[in-house]
């Protein structure tokens, strides 16, 4: 139906609105990363500098940390060009009522807890693209019916009682009158225009069957391949944050070694891209989660985000 249409173009609308703010806070916190990433290069290379003009470290190893500073640079302004075309659709989504630049608020991507698995069947019947193709077939099965019955004859029953009391001073009258009649209908022959008007309304009905019975195939596949997609996500967010952490310990402990010549600097640079890795992953995995979340919201019709 056109309302039907009208909902869902809605739902869309405000699904599209969120996973765009979620992109943007992702971008958001990946340009933070690499942008960390690129001050901690730099400071290497400053380190590195220091040392190769006291003489403690060779020309080469000076170019290395370089161009190890350098080559942060272009992945540092390809993450601002990304959170820039990130604002332009919020944005849109806003009716430009958004500053040229702006910062969201909130640094990390809080998420919900994995959802509660329900039956999906449950899930469906409540759907309203499933209630409207439901609507539609009973509405169709009833066409049928009605033209069916329009082959079969016809009996109505009546029945009436009547009661008269008529008083004089001579004698006293009562009369009474019960009444009983039927009423048969017979339909007319009409050269098998009703027949063909069946079978045309019969066609309907098992289009309308079908559709719903695809639509309600495709949506338990939908919903089961998404709730699997929400578990892989949730436990690869908290798999990542323990990397993350390790990668951090990691990056302190080479930063360390480095400045007491226990590591080569390559080594130093394997640690801290390692970490900006691990935490791009982070936010990546949390991203993808939130993507899941607010299609599950849409598909289940439930509020699990507050933004």
């Amino acid at each position: 139906s056109v309302e039907h249409a009208s909902v869902n173009n809605i739902n869309q609308l405000i699904e599209s609105a969120k996973k765009n703010f979620y992109l943007t806070l992702l971008l958001q916190n990946i340009l933070r990363v690499e942008n960390e990433n690129s001050i901690i290069a730099r400071r290497q290379y400053d380190f590195v500098l220091s040392r190769f003009q006291n003489g403690q470290v060779s020309e080469f190893e000076l170019k290395q940390a370089e161009i190890s500073w350098k080559n942060t640079i272009p992945i540092l302004q390809e993450a601002e060009r990304q959170l820039n075309e990130a604002h332009e659709n919020m944005r849109f989504f806003t009716a430009n009522t958004l500053p040229s630049t702006f910062s969201l608020e909130s640094n990390e991507i809080d998420f919900p807890a994995l959802p509660l698995a329900k039956n999906v069947t449950d899930i469906v019947d409540l759907h309203p693209g499933y209630k409207a193709l439901k609507t539609e077939t009973e509405f169709a099965t009833s066409e049928v019916s009605r033209a069916i019955a329009g082959f079969y004859p016809s009996l109505n029953a009546m029945a009436n009682y009547s009661y008269l009391h008529d008083k004089d001073r001579f004698q006293n009258l009562n009369t009474s009158q019960f009444t009983v009649g039927l009423n048969l209908q017979l339909p007319l022959f009409e050269g098998g225009s009703k027949i063909v008007k069946i079978q045309e309304q019969q066609i309907e009905l098992d289009k309308s069957r079908i559709k719903l019975a695809q639509f309600k195939q495709e949506l338990e596949l939908k919903l089961n391949t998404l709730y699997e997609n929400l578990e892989v996500a949730y436990k690869n967010i908290g798999t990542s944050e323990e990397n993350e952490s390790l990668a951090e310990k990691g990056y302190q402990l080479a930063e360390e070694s480095y400045k007491n010549d226990l590591i080569t600097r390559l080594e130093l640079q394997e640690a801290r891209l390692a970490l900006s890795k691990s935490r791009i992953e982070t936010q990546r995995y949390k991203h993808e989660y939130i993507t899941n979340l607010i299609e599950w919201e849409r598909l289940t019709s439930q509020e699990l985000l507050n933004k």
